[in-house]
């Protein structure tokens, strides 16, 4: 999402279930955080307010569902970004001196607990020239080899440290090339990755 001072926001996310279902609790999370972020809401404050909303449309619906969400919000002209992480693991940055910071839930999961909205928070990074953001869905991180060891978070941030300097689609086509390569048998949960870098 772009606005009209001076910034910009990003977001990925996990929804449970599949099918249709999981599409419509997807485009809620998407399309609610731009709204809600539009109005000029904090990281922590659109997250509180995404969480009620998706507990109320599952009330409505009879449906139990769950997401984690990672939400950013970037202050270009300042430098800083801004994030609320609900339980969306791996999310992380990596620097240009190669060292990381992973950027840890601030917030419980969305859509799981009613009345717990001062368990939100948000965080800060200062950011430098050439950080790297990546964030992907646990897809990536458990994925399984044939002795049943998962991907890790450990291995996903030294193959991003190792090719911080790629281009941004080459890196995430080498992190999918890698999850692909390392697991067996057909996928067991669907993979996104998001990465940004800061100049």
């Amino acid at each position: 999402y772009n606005f009209n001072n001076n910034s910009v926001a990003f977001s990925i996310a996990d929804v449970s279930g599949s099918g249709s279902r999981a599409a419509v609790h997807t485009a809620l999370v998407k399309f609610g955080l731009r709204a809600l972020t539009s109005h000029g809401l904090s990281p922590e404050g659109a997250m509180q307010s995404l969480d009620r909303l998706y507990l109320e449309n599952s009330a409505f619906e009879g449906d139990e569902s769950f997401a984690t969400v990672f939400f950013a919000l970037v202050e270009v002209n300042r430098k800083v970004l801004t994030y609320a992480n609900a339980g969306h693991e791996p999310a992380f940055m990596v620097h240009a001196d190669g060292s990381e910071e992973v950027l840890r839930p601030t917030a419980p999961l969305i859509g799981v607990f009613d009345d717990q909205h001062h368990l939100f928070r948000q965080d800060v990074v200062i950011l430098s020239p050439g950080c790297l953001f990546v964030g992907a869905t646990d897809g990536v991180t458990e994925a399984r080899d044939e002795v049943d060891e998962m991907f890790g978070m450990s291995r996903l941030i030294e193959l991003v440290k190792e090719n911080r300097h790629e281009a941004l689609p080459a890196l995430v086509d080498r992190v999918i090339s890698a999850v692909q390569t390392f697991s067996t048998g057909p996928a067991r949960d669907d993979m996104a990755i998001i990465a940004v870098r800061f100049l």
